[in-house]
């Protein structure tokens, strides 16, 4: 009887424990919600989390139940770099994780780890991402996904070295979607000028640089 009692009582502390760390955390939510005088639709919520400068305001909106909420805080550029990183490894949102990947002041260890992810959209956002570093867009040279390369052609920061891997690693069609861009520089222009590919070697000695 005595060790039923002993088995008994610690059985009923450690729930006892439990159902206060529940009653602390959702003190500690409705604090929050209190604190920073939230309104009461999410869309409005959304709102604020998408335009907000409040980095503690924002670092609490990062948990928030709503997807939408927490995907608003991803994309807002005024998030901090430890809330990125603590909602990629916490958020399993495939659309927060979007809007991640095309936050431009993400970190670069967030984007390095979603080039990774196998969700191609995912790959998308990072790779038109301007802030996505330049060992990062290598890898996308040869990405599977032609939209993937589309992307990275249309990336604002696209180096040389980068245009000269995509000459000699992507897909032709890649290659001919640089000359969308209106900043080619002169040395690219000329290496295209000698392109083996008929298409892309007219489209080269056509080019002007503006």
């Amino acid at each position: 009887m005595g060790k039923f009692a002993s088995y008994f009582h610690k059985k009923m502390k450690k729930i006892i424990t439990i159902i206060s760390l529940c009653v602390v955390l959702s003190a500690c939510s409705l604090f929050g919600a209190d604190k920073y005088n939230l309104p009461e639709k999410n869309e409005e919520i959304m709102e604020l989390a998408r335009t907000s400068e409040d980095t503690g305001l924002l670092e609490f909106l990062s948990e928030h139940e709503n997807e939408g909420v927490r995907a608003s805080v991803a994309k807002n550029p005024e998030t901090p770099a430890k809330v990125l990183v603590k909602m990629l490894k916490n958020d399993e949102s495939q659309i927060v994780l979007n809007y991640l990947a095309a936050n431009t002041k993400a970190p670069a260890e967030v984007l390095e780890e979603l080039a990774k992810s196998e969700n191609d959209l995912i790959r998308h956002a990072v790779a038109k991402n301007p802030a996505t570093p330049e060992s990062v867009m290598e890898i996308f040279v040869t990405d599977p996904s032609s939209t993937v390369q589309k992307m990275l052609t249309e990336n604002e920061n696209l180096t040389k070295e980068v245009m000269h891997k995509i000459i000699n690693e992507s897909m032709n069609e890649t290659v001919l979607l640089l000359f969308n861009r209106d900043d080619l520089p002169n040395d690219i222009v000329e290496l295209l000028k000698n392109h083996s590919n008929e298409e892309i070697s007219t489209k080269a000695k056509n080019y002007q640089v503006k």
